[in-house]
Formats: C-alpha cells, structure tokens, sequence
C-alpha cells in the first residue's frame, strides 16, 4: 500500500436535518428503523438484555422518537405511523 501525503480529499456531502441524522427523514426509513431495532435484539441480545429492551427500553425509545418527531418533523402523522408500524412488524417477527 502507498499513502501519499500531498493528495488531499474533500468530501461532498448534502446538508443533513436533524431527522436525516436520525434515520427518521422518511416513512420507509423510519418503517425500518423501528423494526431493525426489534430484530437486532432478537439476533444478538442475551436473556437479561432483551428482558431490559422489551420491557422498558423499547417503549421508552419509542415515546422518545414520536416526541421528536412531533417537535421537529414537518409530516408528523405519516412519520408517526411508520414508526409504530415498523414496531409491530418487528414484533410479529
């Protein structure tokens, strides 16, 4: 491998909001957020943390998300739903 120090790299990148940086922006990424959180535990938690998740962290970040979105998203409603939607797919899962 060869690094040379005089090249230079700029990086172009779109301004983000703050549901960008969230992975909230649209239905279907906040769809799949709130249900890839379910299935992530499911895959890779122990007995004691999924015991943690589903009983209070799962609901606590769920509360949390709508909040947020109530307070900084201009399609409340449609977000809204697609979180709670992508909640339940994940637990029927």
């Amino acid at each position: 491998i060869i690094v040379s120090k005089t090249n230079v790299i700029h990086h172009m990148e779109r301004d983000k909001t703050k549901l960008d940086h969230s992975f909230l922006a649209t239905p279907a990424v906040a769809y799949q957020k709130a249900k890839n959180r379910i299935v992530f535990v499911e895959n890779n938690a122990t007995g004691r943390q999924k015991i943690q998740f589903f009983g209070l962290g799962l609901w606590i970040n769920n509360l949390r998300f709508s909040l947020f979105i109530l307070m900084v998203a201009p399609q409340k409603g449609r977000l809204l739903k697609a979180v709670w939607r992508g909640t339940v797919a994940g637990l029927k899962k």
